[in-house]
């Protein structure tokens, strides 16, 4: 049986029309509460779960979300629910239900399965909101990398809680053990001239268990979550809150 296309019909000037939205989407934290938004134009109903851990245990709440214009649905409320893990349960008009995390979230729990409620604000280290890009220079030196390779030898010279981490960037000093004449990491990026570092993705990917981060490797070009930082290159997966803030750290 063939699979049907339905690019024409999501490509045409009717569905751009109906469902095309500029609406602000994901969980925001505001003075008057939370708003929850959601883009789903072929489900029938959605009802949000909310969970005060990233991973395993029931929802201590749940609430059907509200169809509004343009195939987006909402749910309001007047509490701060800053630190807490939702998902979504969605029933389609052809009667399959699928749980999701939120395609929008900023922040999520352990391996990506559940999305965050956080205010990014205090996830920022000091000084983050002055920080500023480097100049251009005339001549620009760029170092690709792996964030998860650039430390994870032991002759890296970091300290074992944090090779492999976001968190090796914050390290200097260090040099091939027994010979302190031979800088590692950062001292050596510095050494070389390096002006500008790209790194390879650090998004949110699906192939590493965050939970046991040394069992697999992969570079990373499966996404999962766009918008959040990988967890197995944090210090603590499990909390939403960290690996955004060793990322910044990083940075």
């Amino acid at each position: 049986m063939n699979t049907p296309d339905f690019s024409r019909h999501f490509n045409s000037a009717a569905f751009a029309k109906n469902y095309h939205t500029n609406d602000p989407l994901g969980a925001v934290c505001l003075p008057s509460g939370t708003v929850f938004r959601l883009w789903s134009p072929t489900a029938r109903e959605i009802t949000l779960s909310l969970y005060t851990q990233g991973d395993g245990g029931e929802p201590f709440s749940r609430h059907p979300m509200k169809k509004l214009s343009h195939g987006v649905w909402e749910y309001r409320c007047e509490e701060n629910l800053d630190g807490t893990y939702y998902d979504f349960s969605l029933l389609h008009r052809d009667g399959s239900l699928v749980t999701s995390a939120d395609p929008y979230a900023v922040a999520c729990g352990l391996n990506g399965m559940r999305s965050m409620v956080l205010d990014l604000r205090r996830t920022d280290p000091p000084g983050w909101q002055e920080d500023r890009p480097p100049e251009h220079r005339p001549e620009e030196i760029i170092y690709e990398l792996h964030i998860r390779e650039f430390s994870w030898d032991p002759n890296s010279g970091v300290s074992d809680a944090v090779r492999g981490k976001y968190t090796a960037f914050l390290e200097n000093g260090t040099h091939l053990p027994g010979d302190p004449e031979f800088s590692t990491c950062m001292d050596y990026l510095r050494n070389l001239g390096v002006t500008h570092v790209q790194l390879m993705p650090m998004f949110d990917y699906g192939s590493v268990d965050e939970a046991k981060p040394d069992s697999s490797f992969n570079w990373g070009y499966d996404p999962l979550n766009y918008n959040v930082p990988e967890g197995s290159y944090s210090t603590d997966p499990y909390h939403g809150e960290v690996r955004i803030k060793e990322c910044k750290q990083m940075i």
